[in-house]
């Protein structure tokens, strides 16, 4: 979401001018794991990221899994809904230590922090970043650091970074109607910001960077977390890197400097990185070094701190993909959508066998298309129809109606282009008569009385209908004057 000025702090409209501003608490894991998304293309069929790897503790070796998955119900969570956790974040530090649930808010206030003016469509869209952030499930096997526990997070239930989210004249969990908005944060998450397992994040210095770009504001993520260890510098691969972002890792050099470098020119600019340089390499692409800027060299730096957030770091591999819906799921759950009203249910095996073949019948532009209109075959003659399986036989007919629309939006759009075509041809004679007759009725005028008679009574002698319309008469006699002038150029219009 852009930034602009806000209520309380002057706007950064430049690199240089990023001073020094209050910090807000961030956790630790998610300052080094991804969670959201940084593009805004393809977030309809992204449903999450799975990380993966191995860890070295003491003469151990210890693999672990994060992965993340959202809600059917929602897209998932991309740069707006990641702009407003840290507006929570900062919320939250002004709230003070112990954190505690509920973290309430009013609109005004949020869109203060995100530097918006709030109107009605903003607080949708924020509604919208809010909920599919509540709605991202979570799964931790030795990913996620606990630190009140001493210990890695390791559970097969789903675990959330929202537990509730109750938005102003919704329904609060004791019955009662909310008279502002409320968020509960997850308990292990809100453990961990009590425990201090953070990192002092200055939100400004982030809102500018992320307008600038979503690269460059998630590199300063990830070198804070890294550079309050207490390290001096950090050499990472490319394609290492590029996982942790995450962002596409390119197969040249040239492609990876050209998608990195004005990110790492932004963090040398407002000294979160003193130097940033690139090494080559045959196998990884490139080698990255990044010193630590002067802004990064005051951060606190307590003992417990600096070894557990070095364990973080300690990973001999890591790997990170991300998980898509293929075109036969997103077919199916758009069918579960339109037919039962929501996209939750799993198609079966059967149901993506049909998709597939329908896809590579039909397509699937055209398949989307004609989707509505399978609905619509169903509806009439099989109601009662529960899996996706049921379509097969109706499709034809569907495409046969579709064709049928098809053909008479045609014709429609072809009347419709000629009316328009005849209108505007009917508006241009109607300019070309007027000038006509501007021209030639002063010459008229001036004409003996005569000569008018005799051009008039000669055109009523062919033309007799013309005593019943004076105008067309009147137009004919100055077509015959001009005629009669031999005047190249000023033949009038028909």
């Amino acid at each position: 979401m852009p930034s602009t000025n806000d209520e309380t702090k002057p706007a950064i409209n430049d690199a240089n001018s990023v001073t020094e501003r209050q910090s807000v608490v961030a956790e630790a894991n998610l300052l080094r794991l991804p969670l959201f998304a940084l593009h805004t293309k393809g977030l309809k069929n992204l449903d999450g990221f799975e990380c993966r790897g191995t860890t070295t503790r003491g003469e151990n070796t210890l693999e672990f899994v994060f992965r993340t998955a959202r809600s059917t119900a929602t897209l998932y969570p991309g740069r707006l809904s990641r702009s407003v956790h840290l507006a929570f974040l900062s919320l939250i530090t002004e709230q003070g230590l112990p954190f505690a649930n509920p973290v309430t808010w009013t609109w005004r206030n949020l869109c203060t922090r995100l530097g918006v003016q709030p109107s009605g469509k903003i607080v949708q869209l924020l509604k919208g970043a809010i909920e599919a952030t509540a709605g991202l499930t979570i799964y931790s096997r030795d990913a996620l650091y606990s630190k009140p526990n001493g210990q890695r997070l390791n559970t097969r239930k789903a675990m959330h970074l929202y537990e509730t989210v109750v938005f102003v004249n919704e329904t609060l969990p004791d019955g009662s109607i909310a008279d502002t908005n409320h968020l509960w944060l997850s308990s292990w998450y809100l453990d961990n910001l009590n425990a201090l397992y953070t990192a002092p994040l200055d939100h400004e210095l982030w809102r500018f960077l992320d307008k600038q770009s979503p690269i460059a504001s998630r590199l300063y993520e990830y070198l804070l977390i890294n550079f309050f260890s207490g390290v001096p510098q950090l050499r990472i691969n490319y394609p290492r890197l590029a996982q942790f972002l995450p962002v596409r890792p390119e197969r040249y050099f040239s492609d990876a400097h050209k998608q990195l470098e004005p990110a790492f020119q932004l963090l040398v600019k407002t000294r979160i990185a003193a130097n940033v340089t690139w090494y080559k390499r045959k196998k990884d692409v490139a080698q990255l070094r990044f010193d630590r800027g002067s802004r990064l060299r005051g951060l606190p730096d307590p003992k417990v701190a600096r070894l557990e957030l070095t364990s973080l770091e300690s990973t001999s591999s890591f790997a990170i993909r991300e998980v898509r819906r293929t075109p036969e799921q997103e077919l199916v759950s758009e069918f579960y959508r339109l037919w039962f009203g929501r996209s939750e249910q799993r198609p079966n095996s059967a149901d993506l066998e049909l998709a597939r073949r329908l896809l590579a019948k039909h397509g699937r532009t055209h398949l989307n298309a004609i989707l509505p209109l399978i609905i619509q075959q169903l509806k009439k003659h099989w109601p009662g129809a529960r899996t996706f399986v049921a379509v097969e036989q109706y499709v034809s007919p569907a495409v046969e109606q579709y064709q049928h629309q098809q053909q008479v939006a045609t014709q429609r759009r072809q009347q419709d282009e000629q009316h328009q075509a005849e209108h505007q041809e009917a508006e241009r004679q109607s300019v070309l008569r007027q000038q006509f007759e501007a021209q030639w009725q002063p010459a008229w005028d001036q004409l003996p009385m005569g000569e008018q008679t005799a051009i008039r009574d000669g055109l009523l002698g062919t033309h007799p209908f013309l005593r019943l319309a004076p105008h067309e008469l009147q137009f004919r006699c100055l077509q015959e004057l001009a005629r009669q002038s031999a005047e190249p150029g000023d033949a009038a219009p028909k």
